[in-house]
């Protein structure tokens, strides 16, 4: 019989990632502490294990665990979203009784439905119905408001630590509105999609910005496309798409490529190369060091920028936009780094806390360009406190106008999805049908 730990090692090496386990047996013959065990023990494998609820629950009467097993009694999933400073910016720290990092170590001591994730005690993992109870609560202590406020304080903190999508910077860069892409992401009506898209499909046609796609790689081809268009309609404009390191190994990406040298396409692909997948490196899925290489392939210039550097990336954007608009698609290969997990279900048990510091401290990009501007006497602490004042006021009116937006109501469930009305749609005419 293997542990998870055991299992892992021996599956990750021939590729596996991930496998989802009925642990039925361990359930029958260990009871509760058995599933405890396996699931525990999986927070530090290798390779994702998830875990169901054993089909077992309720036991039969024919079943002998060690202890009894009813629906009640089986802890189903954990959800993530609990941290120390997450906790501080919405209770505190203005609370003097209030110390997040305490409590949370005290919820997992007193196994109070809380699991740490890390070995650095960040990022805790908490029971659904643990969340449940504290929102009771939380309903029956505090007012409307309150809560509101609440919910502000924990917005604006995923703001500042970066728990958004990389698609919302673009977007804010193309000029959109932050009301509409923060309505977007509640799902209201007023978003840039309608409520439809979420933070993950943002669109903005008025701005020229076709935001993200759910596919990994699939918005290359898409913006080859709208390249062509470029061309055929000869609009003197330029597309710009944006991707990571995990999707330049996928199939569309070499196609797109091909298809906008054949074409001569108006084409800057720009691949943002945060060094890590989901939790691989990217040197260990890669034959080559140099992603802009690839250019090479399909007769067309590659460029590899530091793409921690603002001022070069500047640079290297317009010389490929020139290039573009002349028909000579450009693949630039961005080098950066990535200071948070791919998702809040991360644990980034694949790299050390040290090495993140390291590129906090010596190649973040604000800071570095905080740094030049002061310098040359463009910029001061004066100016940037004043610029988090205005973001701080931005992001709180932002969530304000989302939350008084109303949802999209059910009749439009069809809408923007269908070039024309389909048919299922239309208004039937008997007469039409007549024969």
């Amino acid at each position: 019989m293997l542990t998870p730990a055991g299992f892992s090692e021996l599956t990750a090496v021939r590729g596996t990632t991930g496998v989802a386990a009925d642990p039925h047996e361990i359930a029958n013959t260990c009871g509760m502490a058995g599933v405890e065990y396996m699931w525990r023990e999986s927070l530090d494998c290798p390779i994702d294990l998830l875990f169901s609820a054993p089909s077992c629950v309720p036991a039969s009467s024919f079943e002998s665990p060690l202890e009894p097993l009813d629906a009640c009694a089986m802890l189903e999933m954990f959800d993530r979203g609990l941290c120390s400073s997450l906790g501080e910016a919405v209770i505190g720290p203005d609370d003097p009784e209030c110390q997040p990092q305490e409590f949370l170590v005290w919820l997992e001591q007193a196994a109070m439905f809380t699991v740490s994730l890390d070995k650095h005690g960040e990022w805790y993992r908490y029971h659904h119905l643990f969340q449940r109870l504290l929102q009771n609560r939380l309903k029956q202590q505090s007012g409307p408001n309150q809560i509101a406020d609440l919910h502000r304080r924990a917005s604006a903190w995923y703001a500042r630590n970066g728990y958004v999508e990389g698609a919302l910077g673009h977007a804010l860069a193309a000029g959109m509105e932050p009301r509409a892409i923060m309505a977007e992401l509640f799902g209201k009506v007023t978003g840039c999609s309608r409520g439809k898209g979420g933070s993950m499909h943002l669109f903005d046609a008025r701005r020229h910005f076709l935001g993200g796609n759910g596919i990994v790689g699939a918005q290359i081809p898409v913006a080859a496309g709208v390249a062509f268009a470029q061309k055929y309609l000869k609009t003197g404009g330029a597309t710009v798409v944006f991707f990571g390191d995990g999707a330049i190994h996928q199939g569309a990406f070499h196609e797109a490529m091909n298809l906008a040298k054949i074409w001569n396409l108006p084409l800057v692909s720009v691949c943002e190369n945060n060094q890590w997948g989901m939790g691989t490196s990217w040197k260990r899925v890669s034959s080559v060091d140099d992603f802009s290489v690839m250019a090479t392939a399909y007769g067309m210039r590659g460029e590899l920028v530091d793409g921690m550097d603002v001022l070069e990336v500047r640079d290297a954007a317009g010389r490929a936009l020139a290039e573009a608009r002349e028909g000579h698609p450009v693949l630039i290969e961005a080098r950066t780094y990535r200071y948070k997990g791919h998702s809040m279900s991360d644990p980034q048990k694949y790299r050390t806390r040290e090495e993140v510091e390291k590129y906090k401290r010596e190649q973040d990009p604000i800071l570095i360009l905080e740094t030049l501007m002061k310098e040359a006497g463009h910029w001061d602490d004066a100016r940037a406190a004043a610029q988090d004042r205005a973001a701080e006021e931005i992001s709180k009116e932002s969530v304000d106008f989302a939350e008084r937006s109303a949802e999209p109501a059910l009749h439009t469930l069809y809408e923007d999805i269908y070039a024309g009305e389909p048919f299922f749609m239309a208004p039937s005419n008997p007469a039409t049908l007549v024969t």
